[in-house]
This record gives structure tokens, sequence and C-alpha cells, in this order.
């Protein structure tokens, strides 16, 4: 899995606080191993700085700069204190452990690719509408509008 998956289930439970700890110093020098570091981190309920929970004077830095730059060095994530996804040991792939957390409908699909579409200037290539592909597009829209109208309430 990619970075952008977590910034992606980030961005839809952002009532959740996320959490997230890094491999150990030790464990990256020899690039094996799976010992963790002693601190933990967590971005907080509609936040996006990443905080260290050990030592609240040191700073938040963007969620976004630490999943691209430290991706290779993250050992797990977790929301709400349950691990969503980690790593078996360094150098080994992320993986998923709810697949239901990650899962993207069609329709959220399509309009993530139609943003990054418009912000890069690019043509997106649209499948064939069929049933299946516009019932889930309608359904998609009316849990986005639904959530938004039960939020104004």
């Amino acid at each position: 899995m990619k970075y952008k998956e977590i910034l992606r289930v980030m961005a839809k439970n952002s009532d959740k606080e996320f959490g997230f700890q890094f491999f150990s110093e030790k464990t990256e020098n020899l690039k094996s191993g799976n010992e963790l570091a002693e601190y933990h981190a967590y971005v907080p309920k509609g936040g996006i700085m990443a905080k260290f929970k050990e030592d609240a004077t040191i700073p938040g830095v963007p969620i976004l700069n630490i999943l691209k730059e430290e991706w290779d060095s993250i050992a797990y994530l977790s929301m709400n204190d349950k691990r969503i996804c980690q790593r078996a040991a360094y150098g080994s792939d992320m993986e998923i452990l709810d697949d239901e957390i990650f899962k993207e409908s069609k329709y959220e699909k399509m309009l993530e690719e139609s943003f990054t579409a418009f912000r890069t200037g690019r043509e997106i290539i649209v499948e064939d509408l069929d049933e299946t592909l516009a019932s889930d597009l309608i359904n998609g829209l009316k849990k986005v509008r639904g959530e938004k109208y039960n939020e104004k309430k």
C-alpha cells in the first residue's frame, strides 16, 4: 500500500485520532529488524499536525510531510487505538489489517480522479456507464449528501 491511501482514510475519518510509531534508529541503521522507537506519535481528531505523546513541547509536524518523507520508517498506523496497517519488519511492505476501512467506492475513486485531472490539467477517460457503476455513483452521492445534510441539522 502507499501513503496516499492512509491520507484518504484520514480525510474520510477526520473525527478519529490516528496514531503511529516509527522503527528504532538501530533498526533503520541495520535496514532490518522490527524494534520500535520509544516514542509514539499521533494526529488528534480533526487535526493535520502529528505530535508526540511523550513530549508535548515538541511542535507538531504536518502529517503529509511525515508520510511522504518517512513512509518506510513507519512501523504501523492505528485509528482510535486499533491498528489498521503495519509492517512485519523494516523494509517490508505496509500491510492492510482492515480492508473495510480502506475500501473506496467507485464514486470516491471517480471524484479523486476528477480532482487530480483538474489540478494537473489532464483529461480522464471514464469507463462505460453500466447499471452497476451508475448505481454505485448515485449511492455514493446520496451518502455524501446525506452526511452533509445530517451535519447541518
